[in-house]
Protein backbone atom coordinates (compact mmCIF):
# COMPACT_ATOMS: atom_id res chain seq x y z
CA UNK A 1 0.00 0.00 0.00
CA UNK A 2 1.20 3.48 -0.73
CA UNK A 3 -0.18 6.48 0.57
CA UNK A 4 0.07 9.24 -2.15
CA UNK A 5 -0.79 12.50 -0.71
CA UNK A 6 -3.66 14.20 1.16
CA UNK A 7 -6.52 15.29 -0.32
CA UNK A 8 -9.04 18.02 1.90
CA UNK A 9 -9.66 15.51 4.71
CA UNK A 10 -8.89 12.50 2.68
CA UNK A 11 -5.96 10.40 2.24
CA UNK A 12 -5.28 9.47 -1.34
CA UNK A 13 -3.23 6.00 -1.58
CA UNK A 14 -3.18 3.04 -4.12
CA UNK A 15 -2.72 -0.56 -3.38
CA UNK A 16 -2.16 -4.13 -5.15
CA UNK A 17 -3.57 -6.88 -3.92
CA UNK A 18 -5.81 -10.34 -3.87
CA UNK A 19 -7.78 -11.37 -0.86
CA UNK A 20 -10.08 -10.53 1.39
CA UNK A 21 -9.61 -7.28 4.04
CA UNK A 22 -11.13 -6.27 7.33
CA UNK A 23 -14.21 -4.87 7.46
CA UNK A 24 -13.99 -0.88 7.82
CA UNK A 25 -16.26 1.53 8.30
CA UNK A 26 -15.55 5.47 7.93
CA UNK A 27 -17.67 7.56 9.86
CA UNK A 28 -16.42 10.95 9.12
CA UNK A 29 -16.96 10.81 5.12
CA UNK A 30 -17.65 8.67 1.39
CA UNK A 31 -14.54 6.66 0.27
CA UNK A 32 -14.06 6.48 -3.30
CA UNK A 33 -12.70 3.29 -4.76
CA UNK A 34 -11.48 3.59 -8.44
CA UNK A 35 -10.64 -0.17 -9.52
CA UNK A 36 -7.34 0.43 -12.00
CA UNK A 37 -6.45 -3.11 -12.58
CA UNK A 38 -8.33 -6.36 -12.00
CA UNK A 39 -11.83 -6.76 -10.12
CA UNK A 40 -12.69 -5.52 -7.38
CA UNK A 41 -15.52 -7.39 -5.21
CA UNK A 42 -17.26 -4.90 -2.38
CA UNK A 43 -19.74 -5.71 0.31
CA UNK A 44 -21.75 -2.81 1.70
CA UNK A 45 -23.67 -3.34 5.14
CA UNK A 46 -26.95 -1.46 6.01
CA UNK A 47 -29.73 -2.36 7.49
CA UNK A 48 -31.32 -4.37 4.98
CA UNK A 49 -29.34 -7.59 3.11
CA UNK A 50 -25.45 -7.00 2.48
CA UNK A 51 -25.31 -5.13 -1.16
CA UNK A 52 -22.39 -6.93 -3.34
CA UNK A 53 -20.80 -5.44 -6.14
CA UNK A 54 -18.15 -7.11 -8.64
CA UNK A 55 -16.49 -3.86 -10.03
CA UNK A 56 -14.48 -4.42 -13.18
CA UNK A 57 -11.23 -2.66 -14.41
CA UNK A 58 -11.91 1.24 -14.61
CA UNK A 59 -14.57 1.15 -12.22
CA UNK A 60 -15.64 3.80 -9.37
CA UNK A 61 -17.33 2.97 -6.48
CA UNK A 62 -18.48 5.25 -3.89
CA UNK A 63 -19.01 3.94 -0.05
CA UNK A 64 -21.23 6.08 1.71
CA UNK A 65 -20.04 7.55 5.32
CA UNK A 66 -20.78 5.16 8.26
CA UNK A 67 -21.01 1.69 6.52
CA UNK A 68 -19.63 -1.19 6.74
CA UNK A 69 -17.85 -2.26 3.88
CA UNK A 70 -14.93 -4.84 2.72
CA UNK A 71 -13.23 -5.74 -0.59
CA UNK A 72 -12.10 -8.76 -2.16
CA UNK A 73 -10.05 -10.07 -5.03
CA UNK A 74 -8.91 -13.10 -6.44
CA UNK A 75 -5.73 -11.37 -8.69
CA UNK A 76 -3.39 -8.64 -8.61
CA UNK A 77 -6.08 -6.31 -8.39
CA UNK A 78 -4.56 -2.22 -8.45
CA UNK A 79 -6.71 -0.44 -6.49
CA UNK A 80 -6.67 4.01 -6.13
CA UNK A 81 -8.47 5.10 -3.36
CA UNK A 82 -9.63 8.15 -1.28
CA UNK A 83 -10.19 7.92 2.46
CA UNK A 84 -11.86 10.00 4.72
CA UNK A 85 -8.75 10.73 6.95
CA UNK A 86 -9.86 11.18 10.64
CA UNK A 87 -11.14 8.01 11.73
CA UNK A 88 -11.52 4.34 10.35
CA UNK A 89 -12.77 1.42 12.04
CA UNK A 90 -11.63 -2.09 11.32
CA UNK A 91 -12.95 -5.58 12.36
CA UNK A 92 -12.70 -8.97 11.30
CA UNK A 93 -15.64 -9.90 12.76
CA UNK A 94 -18.06 -11.87 10.75
CA UNK A 95 -21.02 -9.27 11.42
CA UNK A 96 -19.04 -5.87 13.06
CA UNK A 97 -22.18 -4.17 13.24
CA UNK A 98 -23.36 -6.13 16.04
CA UNK A 99 -19.59 -5.42 17.54
CA UNK A 100 -19.12 -1.44 16.90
Amino acid sequence: MKFLAPLNQCTLGMVRFRGQTPWECHPDGDELLHVVEGELGVTVLSDGEPVRETLPAESVFIVPRGLWHRTSATAGTVLLFATAAETSEHSWAEDPRATS
